[in-house]
């Protein structure tokens, strides 16, 4: 009987982190693509606005920083290049074209 119910346990639990995960996925490509992102370049730190340079290029993360399966973790206003290579690859950042300014 305690097998059965480990079982079911660890059954549910993975289906609620699947669900979950299917959920960030599907707000980061379908919610926040809709949204467009400023046309001015400046560097702007406010609670509002979230504006990051990655190898040299602008991205305003507004939107995407409240979807970002690694949490808020970004640096308004900053480079997070080094940042961002120590937890991605170039493919990654390819992803980030809709949101650069």
């Amino acid at each position: 009987m305690k097998t059965s119910l480990l079982a079911l346990l660890t059954k549910s639990l993975f289906i609620a982190t699947t669900a979950s995960f299917v959920l960030v996925v599907f707000k980061v490509l379908f919610l926040s693509s809709s949204v467009s992102a400023p046309t001015n370049s400046a560097v702007v730190k406010s609670n509002s606005q979230c504006i990051i340079t990655v190898d040299s290029i602008k991205y305003d993360v507004s939107v995407f920083k409240n979807y970002h399966s690694g949490g808020d973790i970004f640096n308004c206003g900053i480079d997070m290049t080094s940042i961002f290579y120590q937890q991605h690859n170039q493919q990654i950042l390819s992803r980030m074209a809709q949101y650069k300014i």
